[in-house]
Order: C-alpha cells, then structure tokens, then sequence
C-alpha cells in the first residue's frame, strides 16, 4: 500500500527528529549540509530577530543552500521548527521525569 502525501510527512517528521544524526540516508549526490547544521542556522536566525525572521529561503541562505534545496533536508517550515524546538528543549540534557514539569519549568 502506498502512502498519502500526509503520512509520508509524518514519516520523515518523526525520522528527523527520532534519528541520532538527524536524517536517515539518502540516496544521491553527497550532501553538502546537515539537518543539524540548519536547524542550528534557523535557531540562530530566531535567537537574533525572532521566529518570523525564520523563512526556508533565510534558512538556505545561512547555510548556502538555494531555497528548493533546503527541502532535501527539511519537507517544510513546520517540521523546521519542530526540529527547532527540540534541539533547544535538549540543550540542558535529558529530562528528569522524577523531579516533575511544574518544577523544572518553573
């Protein structure tokens, strides 16, 4: 059975952010940049002027990528940010279940 458009968006979402190196392997040329290089380009982009500052074509320019480029990294600006946000939620290491959400974000 062949999967819609949506699944296999929800597929590749969960690969990027469930994968150790970000990307499962892909065929074809050699890539010159890495899902991890762009997402810290897209947070460095939204660190300096916010998340609206955070376009794919800003995105590729950062890591001099033409724009369409970019989606061989990434499907689209959603998945981008999902892939933001855990990238930041991780910076302090793994979470403590024991301690408690209310405690540590508090």
């Amino acid at each position: 059975m062949e999967l819609s458009r949506n699944e296999q968006s929800v597929r590749r979402t969960v690969e990027l952010l469930w994968s150790p190196d970000g990307a499962a392997a892909r065929s074809g040329p050699r890539q010159r940049s890495s899902v991890e290089e762009i997402v810290r380009a897209a947070v460095g982009l939204a660190d300096a002027g916010g998340l609206t500052q955070v376009s794919m074509r800003a995105v590729a320019a950062e890591v001099g990528l033409k724009p369409m480029g970019l989606y061989t990294y990434v499907p689209n600006r959603d998945v981008l940010i999902a892939l933001m946000v855990d990238a930041v939620a991780c910076e302090d290491g793994p979470f403590d279940g024991a301690v408690g959400c209310r405690t540590v974000f508090a």
